[in-house]
């Protein structure tokens, strides 16, 4: 289990994934948001995590990639709108590889 893992939020829109948004994930999928999360490098896309911030866990698939200068020190949860995505802010929690 990695702790202490810093989480951010975006969504779909110009502003959290630049001009040529929307555009599918690294997988080539659409983000779908309670099912995306954009992490690593070394975490092989397709696989699901359990992500737990503020005492709630969630079931995610790695379907995307965090910008290089944040690999392997933040994951983006993918929310389906900008105003969700502002209101998360930034958070600390754990991100377990699920079998």
């Amino acid at each position: 289990m990695m702790t202490n893992i810093l989480f951010s939020a975006y969504c779909a829109c110009h502003l959290c994934c630049g001009p040529t948004a929307p555009n599918p994930t690294a997988m080539g999928t659409r983000p779908v948001e309670g099912r995306t999360i954009a992490g690593p490098r070394n975490i092989p896309l397709g696989t699901w995590v359990r992500v737990t911030v503020e005492g709630k866990a969630y079931r995610l698939r790695v379907e995307d990639r965090t910008a290089r200068k944040w690999d392997g020190k933040r994951w983006d949860v993918f929310l389906k709108s900008h105003e969700a995505a502002r209101k998360w802010g930034l958070k600390r929690g754990s991100v377990e590889i699920l079998p």
